[in-house]
């Protein structure tokens, strides 16, 4: 069991990243009755500024560490297992996030109105959860990195999918709700990005300790 100064010290890096996410969301809102221009480097709910590029680099460090997950876990066990396929998956999808986030593919969707986004991305984040359900209940996955990773999933799971179809659902929203709206969807999807890179971190920190 850490201490308590030793338990800070190894979760700077969780501390640093949550008060970027809390200095974003606090521009955000400081900015408002700001000048427009001034507004857009900050405001969460526009692409190709500060908050879009914080969240697209947490995304591709998801896909990074992932990556090295399975490939540290293929050399370990010399084998293919579900887990190698959990780590594979989940690299290539937080790298195609990280993509869509930076490169605004999602957008195409709405300005050519052919289809609300997120009922493209519903099926296969289904069967995304439903391999991470059985990986992380049904393996031998540690409860450190189930903790991490379940609470990191729910909450960026909460932020993408459910603020964006309540949205959806019910427009337009008063203007001082949207604005809640904008900030709980984007500042939980960035907190939840957090959690998973943290956890996915410290699991592979622990297998590279192992790994030949």
């Amino acid at each position: 069991m850490f201490s308590r100064k030793g338990s800070c010290v190894k979760n700077r890096l969780l501390y640093f990243l949550l008060a970027i996410v809390l200095l974003l969301v606090s521009t955000h809102i400081l900015t408002i009755n700001a000048s427009p221009v001034f507004h857009q480097k900050f405001n969460l709910d526009s692409e190709g500024n500060v908050p879009t590029w914080f969240s697209t680099i947490l995304l591709f460090c998801i896909a990074f560490y992932s990556f090295r997950v399975y490939r540290s876990e293929i050399k370990l066990q010399n084998t293919v297992r579900l887990n190698n396929l959990f780590w594979g998956m989940m690299s290539a999808a937080f790298l195609f996030l990280s993509v869509d986030e930076g490169a605004q593919l999602h957008e195409v969707f709405a300005e050519l109105h052919l289809i609300k986004w997120l009922f493209v991305y519903a099926p296969f984040t289904i069967i995304f959860l439903f391999i991470s359900y059985y990986y992380l209940y049904c393996e031998n996955c540690s409860k450190a990195l189930r903790k991490w990773l379940v609470w990191g999933f729910t909450l960026y799971i909460l932020g993408a999918f459910f603020f964006e179809l309540f949205s959806y659902l019910y427009p337009p929203l008063p203007p001082g709700w949207q604005e809640v709206e904008y900030i709980l969807e984007e500042s939980l999807e960035m907190v939840g990005a957090i959690l998973i890179l943290i956890g996915t971190r410290k699991h592979w920190k622990q297998i590279k300790s192992v790994v030949p």
